[in-house]
């Protein structure tokens, strides 16, 4: 039974805690004894030294008591008898499921083991911050048709647009989403596991209780982008037959994103206002990014992304403004000839609403069903598509986007990779272990069980079986070095760029060149 187990690993835990303690103790007894001569001779104060000792004791017992402490009231939860816990051992399944090695934050505090059970019942996965959260490329909208994301009109009426059609073309409010319907069932589920979890575990009433897809419509959830701690509050109101989520150009602004062709996230917020902990974050560089650390629950389009305010906003461009296009002029002029711009109405009262777009569409799901990242093989072969339309496209430079995508992408990836590979650790293949520098025999030396010798009857231990590897390979260091030199043989960079490449390429051949071997070029030699 998985509660044997429970209460196995808590004692397990106490009694490696335990026993690390009392190593910890003897490591430090020939420490402690040279310090007890220099009190002997009056260098330090004794009352002082006296008084720590107890202070350590005493944490040491606590901290040992709160690392088993959560095990222990699960396990006593379920074999005290009480209605509660046999409540809860409905909702707990007799499977292997998966956990993490260890903990990374800094009081190495467990989420409650029963949040894993339900959530492994509803078929969900965890960020490492405890929520749980859904990836989608950003899509920008301003404008739908309730019938397109499956939106009944009493729905959006409900919901706070004024229409009196399903085919009606209503403006999108600048904090709602529409979400890609192939995460429907994930969707429910997570409503699921949240209520389960409010009634199991926290003695409280079901917040969602939604059943059908259209339940879903009108609830609050969080938008963040990767390497930010700022969430946006939103609202879904729809789905839609897309690998990708709709939202306002402001909504996607306000994530620091460029509002087209980025990946984000969104979670529910009652899912990061519950489950969210900083104390599950790492304490390493790094930890606090992609956690909702705060919430900005209202836009205000004077504080978002610039990008965003150069959205054009009228209902049709002047017979001026395609004439002043002929003469290759700079983009941000087009306001002087006629282009009504966010920017232009920024703090009046059209800055949230009123906006118009030039162009008829049918559906909003007629676009492609695939994004061509995700259905071509390699790198190299979106890149050259990439190009490929760059060569079509008259108002990109080739040479330029060259530039550009290696100094700024590609030639870096190589130089910090290189650096990684110089700077890295070895792992066991076997049992995890990562050692800086590899162990002079070779193999693993993690102790992992020790037994007496029947002939000598000392203790001897059991060192791991596995190989060690490299973290960073070759492949991962020069994966783009061919990659940089076809597209600069064939569409060529600036000088900087190709001197840079060129140096940071001999770099990585020197690295992990062979030295030659003596060939024999002739049959008489």
């Amino acid at each position: 039974m998985i509660w044997f187990s429970l209460a196995k690993m808590a004692m397990k835990t106490g009694a490696e805690v335990y026993k690390n303690k009392q190593e910890s103790k003897q490591l430090q007894s020939l420490a402690e004894r040279n310090y007890s001569e220099r009190m002997a001779k009056g260098e330090v104060d004794f009352k002082v030294k006296t008084l720590d000792a107890q202070s350590g004791s005493i944490k040491d017992e606590i901290v040992l008591f709160i690392i088993i402490l959560p095990i222990i009231v699960i396990s006593y939860s379920v074999f005290s008898g009480s209605p509660d816990a046999k409540e809860k051992l409905d909702t707990y399944v007799n499977e292997p499921i998966k956990g993490v090695k260890g903990m990374i934050s800094s009081e190495l505090i467990p989420e409650n083991l029963g949040k894993g059970f339900i959530r492994y019942k509803n078929d969900l996965s965890v960020f490492r911050d405890g929520t749980t959260r859904f990836d989608m490329v950003d899509i920008s909208m301003t404008h739908f048709k309730p019938s397109e994301i499956g939106l009944t009109l009493e729905k959006a009426r409900k919901l706070g647009y004024d229409v009196n059609s399903v085919d009606e073309v209503v403006e999108l409010k600048i904090q709602d989403i529409v979400l890609s319907l192939q995460l429907a069932e994930q969707l429910l589920n997570t409503t699921k596991y949240i209520d389960e979890m409010l009634v199991k575990l926290y003695d409280m009433k079901p917040f969602y209780n939604c059943e059908t897809v259209e339940d879903l419509f009108g609830q609050l959830m969080m938008g963040l982008a990767p390497h930010t701690s700022g969430a946006i509050l939103c609202r879904i109101i729809g789905l839609s037959d897309i690998k990708g989520h709709y939202g306002h150009p402001f909504f996607h602004a306000a994530k620091r994103r460029n509002c087209d062709g980025d990946i984000d996230c969104v979670m529910f917020l009652l899912d990061g206002l519950i489950n969210f902990s900083k104390d599950f974050l790492s304490t390493f560089r790094g930890g606090q990014m992609d956690a909702p650390l705060i919430l900005t629950t209202s836009i205000n389009p004077s504080e978002i992304d610039k990008e965003a305010l150069n959205l054009d906003i009228g209902w049709e461009y002047p017979v001026d403004f395609y004439e002043w296009s002929q003469e290759t002029p700079l983009p941000k002029d087009a306001s002087k000839h006629g282009v009504l711009t966010v920017d232009d109405v920024l703090g009046g009262e059209n800055q949230y609403e009123g906006f118009g777009y030039t162009h008829e569409t049918i559906d909003c799901n007629s676009g492609p069903r695939d994004n061509p990242y995700n259905t071509l093989e390699s790198m190299r072969m979106k890149t050259m598509v990439q190009f490929a339309l760059g060569t079509t496209l008259t108002s990109v430079d080739n040479n330029d986007q060259a530039s550009r995508l290696i100094d700024r992408h590609l030639i870096r990836d190589m130089r910090g990779n290189l650096r990684a590979f110089g700077q890295q650790k070895v792992r066991c293949t076997k049992c995890g272990e990562s050692y800086r520098r590899p162990p002079l025999s070779g193999n693993c030396i993690t102790v992992i069980d020790k037994k007496i010798d029947p002939f000598s009857k000392e203790e001897v231990e059991i060192t791991c079986p596995g190989n060690i590897i490299l973290t960073v390979s070759k492949g991962s260091v020069s994966k783009y070095d061919a990659l940089m030199a076809e597209l600069i043989e064939k569409y060529g960079c600036n000088d900087y760029t190709n001197e840079l490449y060129l140096l940071i390429s001999s770099w990585v051949a020197e690295t992990f060149r062979v030295p030659n071997t003596k060939k024999q070029d002739k049959l008489w030699k």
